[in-house]
């Protein structure tokens, strides 16, 4: 949702998470922590988390509100028009990308990136829902994400496996599928 936060005086994008995926109290102050190191992530290519909180039984986060494309749409249009990427258009995203996922790896991991939380600004290029994988609980969210297809084979296959102890490599995973996806028109 688009929002107004009135504190900071500027339109923010809130998400609410389905009261479904954080029942229990563990649950709810896991997703807590994982979004106070999100919002730790400053970086001109991370979207800002501004703040987090609960009405009622819902869990919310608040972030920059950007208009822009997301990846997923500008694939979707390549793949209408017959389109494919060049290598001289993949290259800046990608920097960026690489950019983005370098600073984070230093305190966290995304772990679910997709080129719909990949926003692409005339200029810039923006990763947002980090914190979303290790602050939900693991199965629901895989449940989530396999119903939402093709969302589940952006997946590393140690998220889908549900691993316990999972780094930063599983972004790498992430690259390699979207990178293909743009290269080939194909997700494989």
């Amino acid at each position: 949702y688009r929002a107004h936060d009135q504190e900071i005086d500027v339109d923010v994008a809130l998400k609410v998470v389905n009261a479904k995926l954080l029942q229990t109290a563990d649950e709810k102050r896991l997703f807590s922590r994982e979004i106070k190191t999100a919002k730790k992530l400053n970086h001109q290519n991370i979207v800002r988390i501004y703040d987090e909180g609960k009405d009622g039984e819902r869990s919310f986060v608040t972030m920059q509100f950007l208009e822009g494309l997301s990846l997923r749409k500008i694939i979707d249009l390549r793949k209408e028009k017959r389109q494919h990427f060049a290598l001289s258009e993949i290259e800046p995203i990608y920097n960026q990308l690489c950019q983005a996922l370098d600073y984070a790896h230093r305190t966290t991991f995304h772990g679910s990136l997709k080129p719909d939380n990949i926003l692409v600004l005339p200029d810039l290029l923006k990763v947002t829902d980090f914190g979303l994988l290790r602050g939900l609980p693991r199965k629901p969210f895989l449940a989530i994400q396999k119903s939402r297809m093709p969302n589940f084979q952006y997946l590393a296959p140690e998220v889908r496996l549900e691993v316990e102890d999972l780094t930063p490599a599983v972004d790498i995973y992430s690259l390699g599928v979207i990178l293909a996806e743009m290269l080939t028109g194909q997700l494989v």
